[in-house]
């Protein structure tokens, strides 16, 4: 089923910053082919979650209060190995982009990039 364009990407965001999650969670709403099927704070709760939406794609902030999103990249695609990650952070540093896509992250972006260039990763991870 992947690589249907025409399908709609059940999207799933784990940041612990809410203003930044649900204004996303607007913006991918806006675009016909994304839905949103759920947002988490800590990693506990985003794998509670997951389990029971079934995403296509997790947006994955670094940062979490009660864990590292690149060690939740890892167990996410541990228990889920159809689910993509891309990994979505403030940092824009060499060694956390080599962690996440050693454990299994699609991407590292950096936030403050464009909508658009999102938009492209997350469709290319549904792709691939």
């Amino acid at each position: 089923m992947r690589g249907l364009r025409n399908r709609e990407i059940k999207v799933f965001l784990v940041d612990d910053n809410r203003l930044f999650t649900e204004g996303l969670s607007v913006l991918l709403a806006r675009r016909k082919n994304f839905k949103i099927v759920g947002m988490a704070t800590r990693g506990k709760e985003a794998l509670e979650k997951i389990e029971k939406t079934k995403p296509d794609l997790v947006i994955m902030d670094v940062v979490l209060p009660d864990t590292s999103g690149i060690n939740l990249t890892g167990e996410i695609i541990s228990r889920w190995p159809q689910i993509r990650v891309v990994v979505l952070s403030i940092y824009d540093d060499p060694e956390f982009q080599k962690a996440a896509l050693e454990k299994g992250a699609f991407a590292y972006l950096v936030k403050g990039g464009s909508i658009n260039h999102l938009i492209e990763t997350l469709n290319q991870a549904f792709i691939n």
